[in-house]
């Protein structure tokens, strides 16, 4: 899909169309691959660039930029045919229903609808706001466009970080927070909310805002008397419904695999209704999670197609400069690997399947499932415990919401006052489901994380990602499941895991939890010290200058103390915040940047496909080009408890417990006797061979949970692996 910029002119100011004339000049300049084919339309007051569908009727017209997936209903409302262009058919529903009807339309889209007898123009957001557009409104225009480096070409637009915004903002590696706000990284540019309508007054140039649609709208009915295991079968059905009409209606359908339960489920569902063919990442992790070879696997089990491409981010991301570019690139400060590895990804896809237009996705099921439970709360073997854990992190961020911070006693004591009383004191309304809370927090969080950066790889290489799970029915289905079955169907996802038995193989359904983040393999501090290093590479320097020169928000003299502390004692949170400021450093230079600043695939090799007719020769040479240890070489290294950690005895009841953080973290029972047998063996000298050895053990005997504890850095190995 073309990237899309549009310009509606204010009458009152005059003719503003030289400095559209000039937008668009330098958008061709700058961007000439990007808008090679889009088309142009011209209606004195609105003026557009982008792969548009157009309708009119009457003196109205409608333009549609997206996709639409169920055109077989709307031509049934409408009485046209299901062939018919998505503009028309969304034109006819609207003419016949009132704008209000778009709640009708399925798809991810943008749509302007300018109505001439009213003085009015509409832009629409689809549901779940996945075909993302920016804005900015001043006296004079309203500016939109599907990114900002386009919009960042009108002489009017704004150029600059919005760093009261950007600071706000939680990382995504805080999985739920309270803050919402549809302000951008940059100044006085704004996403436009999911399920909403922006209306603008030609006359008076005013704007409003309104949504039309929103999950919480769906509440539980109370004669609800559905079985878990029921809702369990519809929601299957329902998410088969939902990759179907995405699905390509001739020839093959295309999908990402990562081996993972969310995209394998997507997959399979498809190849259940046509022929797939999909494509995967290979790198460290995908190797350490044995995610490679289980898409080879599956694959080739469930009779489609899999081409897996070898991205060794480890080593590629040692580059100040391919980190500069995938910054601006991505525009965005976010810190995670998407919107390099992804890119990557779409790059090499475009090169050995150049008949690709669409790919299906697995993104959107965390954060409609469940898949982040984990990450806001302690999980333990008691689901009761895991659950009231769960609702007091959610309440609380709930919470956090009705008060100000600079309300000190009430702040401290807010988990022990009632949400009524909160409302009536906040004059705010509490969310009658509190599993909306998640809902809404993550996919929130994820409309400028993941999704941001997945729009962006994808558009970058004339590609179209369809997310099944972000189909707005979905939303309302979950909405509408009864509370007293959450804890039943949202720890770990068991909504989707469960009836994923039924097309999905065990080994995808029950995957071990295996050690991505393993030290031997987290080199981010490493990379951190690397690319903030003394000289002129140093991405410090590249952000903010000269240390003595002043920057009007960042200490720059303060962080750069904080750097140098970080290199000898480092703290990855403190780092990925540090590097959060400085992206959004390098960010205030993105208004300078074009096409060719941005094109790293001119500095890297196309990723080499790799082929998996013999797996076990093909994870051998994976092996050594991702430098991945075999298992046999990770248990020759001595092994200690880390910091702060230990097993326990509870002389009382005579229990061993593995202490975490000098935190009660796992209880071990006689079921795993094995398993205590060997920590019991754990000298901090021995290599857990000897310890094997020593015991009489088989490594079997211990594999998930030895690798449980690497992962949670319980057990650690003293073979600390650096960077490239």
């Amino acid at each position: 899909m073309n990237p899309l910029l549009g310009i509606i002119g204010n009458p009152k100011q005059g003719n503003i169309a030289a400095s559209n004339t000039i937008c668009f000049d330098v958008l061709r300049r700058k961007f000439p691959s990007a808008i090679v084919n889009a088309g142009s339309i011209d209606l004195g007051s609105l003026e557009m660039l982008g792969d548009l569908q157009s309708a009119t009727k009457g003196d109205d017209a409608l333009y549609f930029y997206g996709e639409l997936f169920n055109s077989n209903e709307l031509a049934a409302i409408t009485s046209l045919t299901p062939s018919a262009e998505n503009a028309s058919l969304v034109l006819a529903l609207i003419s016949a229903k009132g704008v209000d009807a778009v709640k009708l339309v399925n798809g991810q889209f943008v749509i302007i609808y300018y109505q001439k007898a009213q003085n009015r123009i509409s832009i629409i957001s689809d549901h779940m706001g996945v075909q993302q557009l920016l804005y900015y409104c001043n006296e004079e225009m309203f500016l939109f466009g599907s990114e900002v480096k386009l919009m960042m070409t009108h002489p009017g637009c704004p150029k600059g970080i919005d760093w009261a915004t950007a600071l706000r903002r939680p990382q995504p590696q805080i999985a739920l927070a309270s803050y919402k706000s549809h302000d951008t990284w940059f100044k006085g540019i704004n996403l436009l909310p999911e399920g909403s309508m922006l209306q603008i007054d030609l006359l008076t140039f005013k704007t409003n805002i309104k949504s039309y649609w929103k999950p919480q709208d769906t509440q539980p009915a109370a004669n609800d008397t559905r079985t878990a295991e029921q809702v369990m079968e519809q929601y299957a059905a329902l998410l088969e419904n939902a990759v179907k009409v995405r699905m390509e209606d001739n020839g093959t359908t295309h999908s990402l695999l990562s081996g993972g339960l969310d995209s394998s489920a997507i997959c399979s569902l498809a190849a259940r209704n046509g022929i797939v063919e999909t494509f995967s990442i290979i790198n460290q992790t995908t190797m350490l999670e044995d995610t490679t070879s289980y898409c080879a696997k599956m694959a080739a089990e469930m009779n489609f197609d899999n081409k897996q491409f070898l991205i060794p981010y480890h080593r590629l991301c040692f580059n100040a400069d391919l980190w500069k570019q995938r910054v601006w690139r991505a525009e965005s400060p976010v810190n995670h690997t998407d919107s390099l590895t992804k890119t990557l990804l779409h790059y090499a896809i475009r090169k050995a399947n150049p008949e690709v237009k669409n790919l299906l996705t697995g993104t959107g099921s965390d954060q409609m499932n469940g898949g982040l439970v984990g990450y806001i709360a302690q999980v333990t073997d008691d689901p009761n415990q895991t659950w009231d854990n769960f609702q007091n992190e959610i309440l609380d961020v709930e919470r956090r919401t009705l008060i100000a911070r600079s309300e000190d006693s009430l702040w401290q004591c807010r988990k022990f006052v009632s949400r009524d009383f909160l409302s009536t004191i906040s004059g705010k309304e509490i969310e009658k489901n509190p599993w909306m809370i998640y809902v809404d927090g993550c996919t929130h969080s994820e409309a400028y994380s993941l999704l941001w950066d997945e729009q962006r790889a994808s558009a970058s290489h004339g590609h179209i990602t369809r997310y099944p799970f972000l189909d707005y029915r979905i939303a309302e289905f979950i909405a509408a499941v009864p509370e007293r079955l959450h804890k039943d169907l949202f720890i770990d996802k068991r909504i989707l895991r469960e009836p994923s038995k039924h097309f999905l193989p065990d080994y995808i359904v029950n995957k071990p939890k295996m050690p991505y983040n393993l030290p031997e393999y987290d080199f981010r501090a490493e990379l951190y010290a690397f690319l903030t290093a003394d000289g002129p590479d140093s991405l410090f320097i590249a952000a903010f200058g000269d240390i003595d020169t002043p920057h009007p928000v960042i200490d720059k003299k303060m962080l750069y103390s904080r750097i140098q502390a970080l290199r000898q004692n480092p703290e990855i949170l403190e780092w990925l915040n540090i590097m959060h400021i400085i992206n959004l450093g390098l960010l205030e230079q993105l208004a300078e940047k074009n096409e060719q600043d941005l094109n790293y695939e001119a500095l890297l090799e196309v990723p080499a496909h790799i082929e998996f007719d013999e797996p076990e020769s093909a994870i051998v040479k994976l092996r050594k080009e991702l430098d991945v240890l075999t298992t046999d070489e990770m248990l020759d290294l001595p092994l200690k408890f880390a910091e702060n950690c230990s097993l326990l005895l509870d002389t009382k009841t005579n229990k061993y417990y593995l202490s975490k953080r000098n935190n009660i973290t796992y209880e071990i029972d006689e079921e795993y006797k094995h398993w205590k047998q060997f920590l019991m063996a754990v000298d901090n000298k021995l290599s857990a061979h000897q310890v094997l050895q020593a015991t009489g053990l088989q490594y079997v005997d211990i594999e998930e949970f030895f690798m449980i504890s690497l992962k949670e850095q319980i057990l650690v190995t003293n073979d600390k692996k650096t960077g490239y």
